[in-house]
């Protein structure tokens, strides 16, 4: 009886791991297909000389693109005339900067937490599934 427990426990860590990486291959492709597209398919010809290996690769349509069109001059202001603002401590531009970074910050620390524990509860079920 206990083979037989231990067989099925098995069975299900191999089972589990093959889930885990079949699913990371489709996440794996679906993400490479995104940026470079689809794959081309390749098909094998056998000859007298040798195997043929053939790539289908469809011809990309190329579009000329326009050249751009040179914007108008216009005059800069002096010195004199322009007032740029003082940017101090008290800023609203640096007040929300600090504000943003505070909330990065926090949210990162809070990500690592939850990954952390998140690998101990999945090591904690591998080890009460395998026990």
């Amino acid at each position: 009886m206990k083979a037989k427990k231990q067989s099925l426990k098995t069975l299900l860590v191999i089972s589990l791991i093959a889930l885990g990486v079949c699913y990371g291959l489709e996440i794996a492709q679906n993400g490479t297909e995104s940026v470079q597209g689809p794959f081309t398919p390749v098909t094998v010809q056998p000859t007298a000389a040798g195997t043929t290996i053939i790539l289908q690769t469809p011809t990309p349509a190329i579009t000329p693109v326009p050249a751009p069109t040179p914007a108008p001059v216009t005059p800069q202001p002096s010195a004199a005339e322009t007032t740029s603002p003082q940017i101090g401590p008290d800023s609203p531009l640096v007040t929300e900067m600090a504000t943003t970074s505070q909330i990065a910050n926090k949210t990162g620390d809070l990500l690592q937490v939850v990954s952390h524990h998140g690998i101990q509860w999945v090591v904690g079920l591998f080890d009460k599934v395998l026990k």
